[in-house]
């Protein structure tokens, strides 16, 4: 599990195939869910900006942690059509161990 700390953008990515080949969902939604140290679960969708197509098969949301915000995050992605999606993955924010 990666560790980063609160204020570090993090790059969300999620990557579906078909017999492991990279392949686009080709009807209907894909959506990440996301879920913070509080709980809280957030869906960002394909038809939000801030999904990004980067390659075939392959897409990303960005996300910057804030310090109220120390603690293990996961997330998913899936869609509705016949494609298999990467499994669930998380990151850790680190609480700062030094300031100014």
């Amino acid at each position: 599990m990666n560790s980063i700390l609160p204020g570090t953008q993090v790059k969300m990515q999620g990557v579906f195939k078909v017999d492991a080949v990279d392949t686009d969902p080709s009807t209907g939604a894909i959506r990440c869910l996301y879920k913070n140290p509080a709980g809280s679960v957030t869906i960002v969708t394909s038809t939000q900006a801030t999904m990004v197509k980067d390659t075939t098969g392959t897409y990303y949301i960005l996300v910057t942690p804030l310090t109220s915000q120390v603690g293990t995050w996961y997330y998913h992605w899936e869609a509705t059509s016949g494609v298999i999606v990467s499994g669930e993955d998380a990151f850790q924010v680190l609480q700062p161990q030094v300031s100014t």
